[in-house]
């Protein structure tokens, strides 16, 4: 079986597409996809914290939730991705961030049996726990 060139061409420029890292929001007042100090989904909730400037709170975030295969028959897998939607323009210093805390059920709508992950980068701060 041969590949056409066009098809194989659209692939070759395609995957260095694919490979790129995701962007991130870099701090409290960009939009996107967010970097977390800390993340654990505990207690039937996701539970991450980001930089703040004061204002933050869990309605500065949404989460784009992409359903997939899971790893047993009939267990879908969910990738989720945290996403801040409302800069924080104030100026408190609050150098740990901000923890929020998302139901899993009630504000994300994963209901059952499932497994997820999360595709944010989690950024260890020098001198934090080991």
């Amino acid at each position: 079986m041969r590949i056409p060139f066009a098809v194989l061409a659209l692939i070759l420029i395609a995957l260095p597409v694919t490979a790129q890292p995701m962007k991130v929001a870099q701090s409290q007042r960009e939009l996107g996809p967010i970097v977390v100090t800390e993340l654990a989904i505990r207690e039937g909730k996701l539970v991450f914290r980001t930089d703040s400037g004061g204002c933050t709170d869990a309605g500065s975030f949404t989460v784009d939730i992409v359903k997939g295969e899971g790893v047993a028959a009939k267990v879908p897998h969910y990738r989720l991705t945290i996403r801040r939607i409302r800069i924080d323009e104030c100026k408190a210093l609050l150098i740990d961030g901000f923890l929020i805390e998302l139901d899993l059920e009630k504000d994300l709508g994963l209901k059952g049996t499932y497994t997820i992950s999360v595709e944010n980068p989690v950024y260890q701060r020098p001198g934090g726990a080991s």
